[in-house]
């Protein structure tokens, strides 16, 4: 049942992918010189999760255990024979940040990926996030602020879009995604994103509550 569901789940958001792209250019296109990278058609051979990727496994964004995250960044094959990967450069597709759910008190980013895996399949580069669990909200809020601050500051070696970053979650992570969405608008200095970061559209998957998941 759970795998029915998680294939689902896919196939939702792959759909999802492709009407967010178009948001993208739209957005985009008023609010910055430069295009993103063209990501491939309905009909192009799919971008593999791992086999396409270079990851950055459990990037620390602070100082507690939980301030982690996983760095998926689009590669290109050097050396299809050896099957060596490399970073893919020039223009860089949109920028996907997932938080997870489970009401901040347990779970965590690997358990989730096979919400991500969409997103990979499509060509974004995509960031999914641990935080801190079982202290509230607030503290939680904090820190997927605190990792995206930490993309902007560390861009220079990342070479991530964050002119067209999506923001994404399940349940809590949909929550916080909706929250920090409003919050670049926002003039509290606490709240507010860092000028280097647009963030183009939210993508709430599962909002919360009895039965969302049924």
């Amino acid at each position: 049942m759970r795998d029915h569901l998680g294939m689902a789940h896919d196939r939702a958001m792959m759909k999802t992918t492709i009407w967010i792209w178009g948001l993208a250019v739209g957005l985009g296109a008023s609010a910055c010189a430069h295009a993103p990278a063209p990501l491939p058609s309905q009909e192009a051979q799919p971008v593999f999760y791992r086999g396409n990727y270079i990851t950055r496994w459990d990037v620390a964004y602070g100082e507690h255990e939980r301030q982690v995250m996983d760095i998926h960044l689009r590669g290109e094959w050097a050396d299809p024979d050896d099957r060596l990967n490399i970073r893919m450069e020039g223009p860089q597709p949109p920028t996907v940040v997932f938080a997870h759910g489970s009401a901040w008190y347990i779970s965590d980013k690997r358990q989730w990926e096979h919400f991500i895996s969409p997103f990979l399949q499509a060509g974004f580069n995509v960031i999914n996030l641990n935080y801190r669990l079982r202290e509230g909200i607030a503290p939680a809020l904090e820190d997927v602020r605190k990792a995206l601050v930490y993309l902007a500051e560390h861009n220079e070696k990342l070479k991530l879009d964050l002119q067209h970053v999506f923001l994404a979650g399940t349940s809590a992570g949909g929550f916080m995604s909706m929250f920090h969405g409003a919050a670049q608008n926002s003039d509290g200095p606490n709240d507010r994103l860092p000028e280097a970061l647009r963030v183009a559209g939210v993508i709430n998957i599962v909002g919360g509550g009895t039965g969302c998941y049924g």
